[in-house]
């Protein structure tokens, strides 16, 4: 087994038990996103950010592409 996968398995098989996402996924999911564990930034391996970070975007429904103020998180 890739060292990259022996340090996620268990917390991929938490994640199917508790959300019911299939661990396989999880970890594809992984190596996609990180390069197989390469590029995996802070140990935050989908990027996922905690708190609002406030940013203008266009909002895409929207025709007219006014800015929002939208946050993330």
């Amino acid at each position: 087994m890739n060292d990259f996968v022996a340090r996620i398995k268990d917390g991929a098989i938490s994640a199917q038990k508790k959300y019911g996402v299939l661990s396989s996924l999880t970890i594809a999911q992984a190596i996609l996103e990180t390069g197989w564990g390469k590029y995996s930034v802070g140990n935050n391996i989908f990027g996922v950010k905690a708190g609002a970070v406030g940013r203008d975007r266009r909002d895409l429904q929207d025709w007219r592409g006014l800015r929002r103020h939208g946050g993330y998180g």
